[in-house]
């Protein structure tokens, strides 16, 4: 009876509870996601307390839109990490959707690296500064020689990067980096930095297949200036950063208020605020109810929402906006009918995914 009750409120902008987790070079906050080990909870409203899987589970089409059910099941499609990068990160690489779900049964993971703060001396590294084979590159990971050959790269504050599949990736020495991402943990690591690596501590075998090993050339940016009906074009307060298959992220300056209309997009809105402060305001019978967005937070506006206001709180507020609009047809490795848990299983305790990416990576055979 509670459950018919609560299906029949109306689902509301939700924050979360960001979950962290410390490495060697620095931390990571995932501000949303429903990745198994990392699912982020609802920290207000009557929905507080309820992990983003398990409201995907009972809402799925009302909280992501018909579109992204079809395409995604009951999967959320995206995840927003914030990374405090103070030493330097291994060198990782992603798998498309296709190898992805062909090894793993998973999504892979095109992801966009927003920088909100650079340090003197900061780097990131994006894929390799000449071509070359996959012997050289299995060779040089191991003994240590790779960094040599790394595309390096000065960002500053309020850069971006499309990291697309394939492409080695890494940073270092004092960035935060808002990350928005497909909702996958395939993040493989393939040069630790050091000479006289172990290949079983890196993912080479099973990654060279996939890494590109072209000489790097920075994506093209988007054909088409993204604009919101209140904004000017001339104006460029709005940017679009990434127009994918995975997802579009648009760059907010938010200068004035703005009012959206949720069915524009067919898709949930997320909005991580990079600078400043706003406020998200839906209309309701006799008034407004409103939703304060500080900076390094991320608010998540479900599809069912008709319209809202953004409204700027501070006279810098960037916003990132992210929206899904996938093709007509459903991603091939997952089934939206299927039952959101396996009969038998016991999911009471929290199985490391880390650990079962990384043996599966190095036991393709099992």
């Amino acid at each position: 009876m509670k459950k018919n009750m609560e299906e029949e409120k109306k689902l509301y902008p939700m924050h979360f509870e960001p979950v962290e987790a410390l490495h060697p070079w620095g931390k990571e906050r995932f501000l949303i996601a429903d990745l198994g080990r990392y699912d982020t909870a609802a920290k207000d409203g009557w929905l507080e307390g309820d992990s983003l899987s398990d409201i995907m589970e009972t809402y799925i089409d009302r909280m992501v839109g018909d579109s992204v059910y079809y395409y995604y099941g009951r999967q959320f499609p995206v995840a927003v990490r914030a990374l405090r990068v103070e030493e330097r990160m291994p060198l990782t690489v992603c798998p498309d959707d296709a190898l992805a779900g062909e090894r793993f049964d998973a999504l892979g993971k095109a992801k966009l690296w927003y920088i909100a703060g650079a340090e003197p001396g900061s780097r990131l590294y994006l894929g390799l500064n000449r071509s070359m084979t996959a012997a050289e590159f299995y060779n040089r990971s191991l003994d240590g020689s790779l960094a040599e050959c790394l595309h390096a790269v000065t960002p500053k504050r309020g850069d971006w990067y499309y990291i697309a599949p394939g492409t080695v990736h890494a940073a270092a020495n004092g960035l935060d980096i808002i990350e928005i991402s497909e909702a996958s943990m395939l993040d493989v690591t393939v040069f630790g930095w050091g000479a006289d690596a172990d290949p079983e501590d890196l993912g080479l075998g099973d990654a060279l297949d996939f890494i590109d090993l072209k000489a790097y050339v920075a994506p093209a940016a988007p054909q088409e200036n993204h604009t919101h009906a209140d904004i000017r074009p001339e104006d460029r307060l709005a940017d679009k950063l990434a127009d994918t298959e995975a997802f579009q992220v648009t760059r907010i300056r938010l200068t004035d208020p703005l009012h959206l209309y949720t069915e524009q997009f067919g898709s949930f809105l997320l909005y991580a605020c990079a600078e400043g402060e706003a406020s998200l305001q839906v209309p309701r019978a006799g008034g407004m109810d409103s939703y304060l967005l500080k900076k390094g937070e991320v608010l998540l506006v479900p599809a069912e929402t008709p319209d809202f206001f953004l409204v700027p709180r501070d006279r810098d507020t960037v916003l990132l906006e992210t929206a899904v609009r996938p093709s007509s047809a459903p991603d091939s490795y997952i089934d939206p009918a299927a039952e959101p848990y396996l009969e038998g299983e016991d999911y009471s305790v929290d199985e490391d995914l880390d650990d079962r990416i990384d043996y599966e990576l190095s036991h393709p055979e099992s």
